[in-house]
């Protein structure tokens, strides 16, 4: 991934995620930091999901870079469709508390690998809004499954990075969405999300390749 990859943020917590990942990408000792990484949590990743017998670490590498960089465009999109379905009262708090997220991200000393539990921290957030979501109105806030791209980056994290990031997007997404349902009809919500459209054919997380 190059560091001069053309990302269109728009949204704060966008901006300020692809300028880190850019200066991730700078650092000089990132690719080495990533790969070191992920050749240490290699076998528990295959225990999730089998690897390609052919360049398995770079598969890796690749499906990390990939879902650090679909980040930004999936925090816009959801910005825009908010817009469009006048669902702001829910997306906004969504996209602040992901932006405090990305307080003192370590990516000067660890490059890409540095960035990671931050964005995996986002997507656990949207996931735990979407499960919200589906358990209280029927229906996701986002049209995707992120299950297993973030079981496989919790793996390589490892539990002691990745449960109490799992354990702060779960208390994050009950606080918010409790605040954000104050005053609002379940079926108008209902309606709101029905019409949710634009995130179904824009919006995606990549696969592990």
């Amino acid at each position: 991934m190059s560091a001069t990859t053309k990302v269109s943020s728009r949204t704060e917590v966008s901006r300020t995620f692809h300028a880190l990942l850019t200066q991730a990408l700078e650092v000089p000792t990132s690719l080495e930091t990533l790969s070191a990484q992920l050749q240490f949590s290699q076998h528990n990743v295959e225990r999730v999901l089998p690897l390609p017998d052919e360049a398995p670490l770079a598969t890796l590498i690749a499906f990390v870079e990939d879902y650090l960089q679909a980040l930004p465009a999936l925090l816009d999109t959801l910005e825009d469709a908010a817009h469009e379905q006048q669902m702001q009262w829910l997306v906004s708090p969504l996209i602040q508390k992901a932006q405090s997220y990305l307080h003192h991200a370590p990516v000067q000393a660890l490059g890409v690998f540095g960035l990671l539990p931050r964005g995996y921290a986002i997507y656990r957030l949207l996931d735990e809004v979407n499960e919200r979501c589906i358990q209280r109105l029927g229906l996701p806030v986002l049209p995707m499954d992120l299950t297993l791209s973030n079981l496989i980056v919790h793996t390589i994290l490892g539990d002691d990075i990745g449960n109490p990031l799992d354990a702060t997007a779960n208390a994050d997404a009950a606080v918010l969405l409790s605040r954000a349902y104050r005053g609002q009809s379940t079926r108008a919500t209902c309606r709101q999300l029905t019409n949710w459209t634009q995130l179904a054919t824009s919006a995606s997380v990549p696969p592990l390749r």
